[in-house]
Protein backbone atom coordinates (compact mmCIF):
# COMPACT_ATOMS: atom_id res chain seq x y z
CA UNK A 1 0.00 0.00 0.00
CA UNK A 2 1.33 3.40 -1.04
CA UNK A 3 0.00 6.88 -0.25
CA UNK A 4 -0.04 9.23 -3.24
CA UNK A 5 -1.49 12.66 -4.05
CA UNK A 6 -3.95 12.96 -6.92
CA UNK A 7 -5.22 16.18 -8.50
CA UNK A 8 -8.84 16.87 -9.49
CA UNK A 9 -10.63 19.89 -10.97
CA UNK A 10 -13.46 21.61 -9.10
CA UNK A 11 -16.26 19.87 -11.09
CA UNK A 12 -14.72 16.48 -10.33
CA UNK A 13 -14.35 17.40 -6.65
CA UNK A 14 -18.06 18.13 -6.55
CA UNK A 15 -18.74 14.78 -8.23
CA UNK A 16 -16.65 13.03 -5.56
CA UNK A 17 -18.50 14.83 -2.77
CA UNK A 18 -21.88 14.01 -4.33
CA UNK A 19 -20.99 10.31 -4.63
CA UNK A 20 -21.20 10.41 -8.44
CA UNK A 21 -17.53 9.73 -9.15
CA UNK A 22 -15.93 6.37 -8.35
CA UNK A 23 -13.50 6.09 -11.25
CA UNK A 24 -10.75 8.16 -12.85
CA UNK A 25 -8.64 7.61 -15.94
CA UNK A 26 -5.08 8.84 -16.33
CA UNK A 27 -3.05 8.71 -19.54
CA UNK A 28 0.02 6.48 -19.30
CA UNK A 29 3.43 7.85 -20.22
CA UNK A 30 4.74 4.85 -22.12
CA UNK A 31 8.47 4.16 -22.43
CA UNK A 32 10.04 5.38 -25.65
CA UNK A 33 13.16 3.18 -25.51
CA UNK A 34 13.88 -0.53 -25.28
CA UNK A 35 15.97 -2.13 -22.53
CA UNK A 36 19.06 -1.67 -24.71
CA UNK A 37 18.38 2.04 -25.16
CA UNK A 38 17.10 1.89 -28.72
CA UNK A 39 13.74 3.27 -29.85
CA UNK A 40 10.55 1.27 -29.39
CA UNK A 41 9.67 -0.43 -32.66
CA UNK A 42 6.91 -2.77 -33.78
CA UNK A 43 6.68 -5.82 -35.99
CA UNK A 44 3.18 -6.47 -37.33
CA UNK A 45 3.58 -10.20 -36.69
CA UNK A 46 4.45 -9.61 -33.02
CA UNK A 47 2.29 -6.64 -32.03
CA UNK A 48 2.54 -3.53 -29.86
CA UNK A 49 1.35 -2.51 -26.39
CA UNK A 50 -0.94 -4.82 -24.43
CA UNK A 51 -2.25 -4.98 -20.83
CA UNK A 52 -0.53 -7.52 -18.61
CA UNK A 53 0.29 -8.47 -15.02
CA UNK A 54 3.75 -8.08 -13.50
CA UNK A 55 4.85 -10.37 -10.68
CA UNK A 56 2.74 -12.94 -8.89
CA UNK A 57 2.60 -16.59 -9.90
CA UNK A 58 5.71 -17.57 -7.99
CA UNK A 59 7.96 -14.85 -9.44
CA UNK A 60 10.55 -13.28 -7.18
CA UNK A 61 13.44 -10.85 -6.90
CA UNK A 62 16.77 -11.49 -5.21
CA UNK A 63 18.13 -9.06 -2.62
CA UNK A 64 21.77 -8.38 -1.85
CA UNK A 65 21.83 -11.21 0.66
CA UNK A 66 20.79 -13.65 -2.06
CA UNK A 67 17.33 -14.15 -0.58
CA UNK A 68 14.31 -14.66 -2.80
CA UNK A 69 11.64 -12.00 -2.26
CA UNK A 70 8.19 -12.86 -3.71
CA UNK A 71 7.16 -10.28 -6.32
CA UNK A 72 3.63 -8.96 -5.70
CA UNK A 73 1.14 -9.06 -8.55
CA UNK A 74 0.80 -5.63 -10.13
CA UNK A 75 -1.14 -4.28 -13.11
CA UNK A 76 1.16 -3.38 -16.00
CA UNK A 77 1.44 -2.82 -19.74
CA UNK A 78 4.01 -4.48 -21.98
CA UNK A 79 5.24 -4.19 -25.55
CA UNK A 80 4.93 -7.50 -27.39
CA UNK A 81 7.65 -6.75 -29.95
CA UNK A 82 10.38 -5.51 -27.61
CA UNK A 83 9.34 -7.05 -24.27
CA UNK A 84 9.43 -3.69 -22.46
CA UNK A 85 7.11 -3.80 -19.42
CA UNK A 86 5.91 -0.90 -17.28
CA UNK A 87 3.84 -1.14 -14.11
CA UNK A 88 1.12 1.50 -13.75
CA UNK A 89 1.91 4.04 -11.01
CA UNK A 90 -1.17 3.35 -8.85
CA UNK A 91 -2.12 -0.15 -7.71
CA UNK A 92 -5.01 -1.82 -5.86
CA UNK A 93 -4.91 -0.94 -2.17
CA UNK A 94 -3.10 2.38 -2.66
CA UNK A 95 -4.53 5.40 -0.85
CA UNK A 96 -4.86 8.67 -2.73
CA UNK A 97 -5.16 12.00 -0.94
CA UNK A 98 -7.02 14.44 -3.13
CA UNK A 99 -5.55 17.77 -4.11
CA UNK A 100 -7.92 20.57 -5.10
CA UNK A 101 -7.95 24.35 -5.43
CA UNK A 102 -8.10 26.03 -2.01
CA UNK A 103 -7.52 29.26 -0.13
CA UNK A 104 -6.33 30.22 3.31
CA UNK A 105 -7.12 32.84 5.92
CA UNK A 106 -6.03 36.26 4.66
CA UNK A 107 -3.64 36.69 7.60
CA UNK A 108 -1.64 33.67 6.46
CA UNK A 109 -0.92 35.29 3.13
CA UNK A 110 0.61 38.49 4.50
CA UNK A 111 4.31 39.13 4.92
CA UNK A 112 5.85 37.45 7.92
CA UNK A 113 6.92 40.16 10.38
CA UNK A 114 10.12 38.35 11.30
CA UNK A 115 11.21 36.92 7.95
CA UNK A 116 9.96 39.65 5.64
CA UNK A 117 8.61 37.21 3.07
CA UNK A 118 5.28 35.85 1.85
CA UNK A 119 4.20 32.62 3.47
CA UNK A 120 3.83 29.56 1.25
CA UNK A 121 1.68 26.44 1.76
CA UNK A 122 4.55 24.51 3.32
CA UNK A 123 4.77 27.17 6.05
CA UNK A 124 1.17 26.69 7.17
CA UNK A 125 0.53 25.08 10.53
CA UNK A 126 -2.36 22.58 10.30
CA UNK A 127 -3.23 23.28 13.93
CA UNK A 128 -3.99 26.94 13.29
CA UNK A 129 -4.50 27.37 9.54
CA UNK A 130 -8.01 28.01 8.28
CA UNK A 131 -8.78 26.48 4.88
CA UNK A 132 -11.55 26.98 2.33
CA UNK A 133 -12.12 24.73 -0.67
CA UNK A 134 -12.75 26.48 -3.98
CA UNK A 135 -15.11 23.74 -5.21
CA UNK A 136 -17.54 24.65 -2.42
CA UNK A 137 -17.80 28.24 -3.62
CA UNK A 138 -17.51 29.78 -0.16
CA UNK A 139 -15.09 32.68 0.10
CA UNK A 140 -15.23 34.00 3.64
CA UNK A 141 -11.56 33.87 4.61
CA UNK A 142 -10.42 36.31 1.94
CA UNK A 143 -6.95 34.81 1.50
CA UNK A 144 -5.01 33.95 -1.62
CA UNK A 145 -6.25 31.24 -3.98
CA UNK A 146 -3.87 28.30 -4.43
CA UNK A 147 -4.07 25.74 -7.26
CA UNK A 148 -4.50 22.14 -6.21
CA UNK A 149 -0.88 21.26 -6.99
CA UNK A 150 0.10 23.36 -3.94
CA UNK A 151 -2.31 21.73 -1.51
CA UNK A 152 -0.40 20.16 1.43
CA UNK A 153 -1.33 16.69 2.59
CA UNK A 154 -2.75 17.88 5.90
CA UNK A 155 -5.26 20.19 4.15
CA UNK A 156 -6.77 17.45 1.97
CA UNK A 157 -10.35 16.54 2.93
CA UNK A 158 -10.88 13.53 0.64
CA UNK A 159 -9.14 10.15 0.58
CA UNK A 160 -9.63 7.52 -2.14
CA UNK A 161 -8.84 3.83 -1.64
CA UNK A 162 -8.16 2.05 -4.95
CA UNK A 163 -10.23 -1.11 -5.44
CA UNK A 164 -9.55 -1.95 -9.09
CA UNK A 165 -7.00 -1.07 -11.79
CA UNK A 166 -7.36 -1.70 -15.52
CA UNK A 167 -5.20 -0.81 -18.51
CA UNK A 168 -7.17 -0.01 -21.64
CA UNK A 169 -7.50 2.35 -24.56
CA UNK A 170 -9.28 5.56 -23.61
CA UNK A 171 -12.09 5.11 -26.13
CA UNK A 172 -12.89 1.61 -24.85
CA UNK A 173 -14.75 3.24 -21.94
CA UNK A 174 -18.31 1.96 -21.51
CA UNK A 175 -21.42 4.01 -20.81
CA UNK A 176 -21.52 2.76 -17.22
CA UNK A 177 -17.87 3.67 -16.70
CA UNK A 178 -18.39 7.16 -18.13
CA UNK A 179 -21.12 7.69 -15.53
CA UNK A 180 -18.77 6.37 -12.83
CA UNK A 181 -16.31 9.05 -14.00
CA UNK A 182 -18.77 11.63 -12.68
CA UNK A 183 -20.36 12.63 -15.99
CA UNK A 184 -23.96 13.81 -15.67
CA UNK A 185 -26.08 12.52 -18.55
CA UNK A 186 -29.60 13.84 -19.03
CA UNK A 187 -30.54 10.86 -21.20
CA UNK A 188 -29.54 8.39 -18.50
CA UNK A 189 -31.27 10.42 -15.77
CA UNK A 190 -34.51 10.47 -17.78
CA UNK A 191 -34.36 6.70 -18.28
CA UNK A 192 -33.43 5.86 -14.70
CA UNK A 193 -29.85 5.18 -15.81
CA UNK A 194 -31.02 2.04 -17.64
CA UNK A 195 -29.36 3.37 -20.80
CA UNK A 196 -25.96 3.13 -19.10
CA UNK A 197 -26.19 -0.64 -18.66
CA UNK A 198 -25.87 -3.37 -21.23
CA UNK A 199 -24.56 -1.85 -24.44
CA UNK A 200 -23.97 1.47 -22.70
CA UNK A 201 -25.06 5.03 -23.31
CA UNK A 202 -23.53 6.92 -26.22
CA UNK A 203 -24.65 10.24 -24.74
CA UNK A 204 -22.66 9.74 -21.52
CA UNK A 205 -19.58 8.61 -23.45
CA UNK A 206 -19.83 11.70 -25.67
CA UNK A 207 -20.00 13.90 -22.57
CA UNK A 208 -16.94 12.17 -21.13
CA UNK A 209 -15.09 12.65 -24.44
CA UNK A 210 -15.82 16.39 -24.31
CA UNK A 211 -14.66 16.53 -20.69
CA UNK A 212 -11.42 14.71 -21.55
CA UNK A 213 -10.67 17.18 -24.35
CA UNK A 214 -11.41 20.11 -22.03
CA UNK A 215 -8.89 18.83 -19.48
CA UNK A 216 -6.23 17.43 -21.82
CA UNK A 217 -6.54 19.65 -24.89
CA UNK A 218 -8.17 19.45 -28.34
CA UNK A 219 -7.79 16.07 -30.02
CA UNK A 220 -6.86 14.26 -26.80
CA UNK A 221 -9.89 11.96 -27.03
CA UNK A 222 -9.34 11.30 -30.72
CA UNK A 223 -5.71 10.25 -30.11
CA UNK A 224 -7.07 7.33 -28.02
CA UNK A 225 -4.10 6.91 -25.64
CA UNK A 226 -3.48 3.99 -23.33
CA UNK A 227 -4.85 4.84 -19.89
CA UNK A 228 -5.00 3.37 -16.42
CA UNK A 229 -8.60 3.20 -15.20
CA UNK A 230 -8.77 3.37 -11.41
CA UNK A 231 -11.87 2.47 -9.38
CA UNK A 232 -12.01 3.59 -5.76
CA UNK A 233 -14.08 4.18 -2.67
CA UNK A 234 -14.42 7.79 -1.50
CA UNK A 235 -13.81 8.73 2.14
CA UNK A 236 -14.58 12.27 3.27
CA UNK A 237 -11.68 12.38 5.69
CA UNK A 238 -8.07 13.47 5.66
CA UNK A 239 -5.75 10.56 4.97
CA UNK A 240 -3.90 10.95 8.26
CA UNK A 241 -7.16 11.11 10.21
CA UNK A 242 -8.00 7.74 8.66
CA UNK A 243 -4.63 6.38 9.73
CA UNK A 244 -5.25 7.43 13.31
CA UNK A 245 -8.41 5.34 13.67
Amino acid sequence: MTDRPILFSAPMIRALLDGRKTQTRRALKLPKKTFSGGPIYERPDMGGWEPTISGGGGTFTINRAGERIPAPERVAIWHKTTGVCMEVPIQIGDRLWVREAWRSNWGQDSYDDNLGRVRTPKDFDPATSAIEYIADGTFELGGKNYPGMFMPRWASRLTLIVTDVRVQRLRDISGADSIAEGVQCGTCDAMGKSACSGLGCFASVAKFAALWNTINGPGAWESNPWVAAYSFTVHKRNIDAMSAT
